[in-house]
């Protein structure tokens, strides 16, 4: 063999060996995109799972709506809302009364100790 055609072996191994390290970095890589697409896969179900029990739960929401009727909804809602405004009408009304009471009360205490200084004093 010449030394030309040994130089040439040589060359034709180092780019086989170069060829083998590229294949075998790429395998790797293939084997972990592999794994990063189960991972994806996995997460991409439970999104999945996730989304269709808040479809379901949406539907059996909008069923009872319908199921009521919007226009009823609407009334107990207004119901509801002038019930509350005459609740808290009333406890406005006691507040004041109890405000009124307090006053009373705190003049009658305030008379009261003013005229006991007055008679001790005396």
């Amino acid at each position: 063999m010449s030394q030309e055609s040994f130089l040439k072996a040589e060359k034709a191994v180092q780019s086989l060996m170069e060829t083998l390290s590229t294949l075998k970095e790429e395998a790797v890589s293939y084997k972990t995109s592999t794994n990063e697409l189960d991972i994806a896969r996995t997460k991409l179900v439970g999104l999945i799972d996730a989304i269709q029990t808040v479809t379901t739960d949406t539907h059996q929401v909008i069923k009872f709506i319908r199921d009521i009727g919007g226009p009823e909804i609407v009334r107990l809602m207004n119901e509801a809302s002038k019930s509350i405004e005459s609740e808290i009408q009333i406890n406005l009304q006691r507040f004041k009364n109890i405000k009124i009471f307090c006053i009373i009360s705190l003049s009658i205490n305030a008379i009261a100790m003013i005229l006991l200084a007055f008679i001790v004093l005396r």
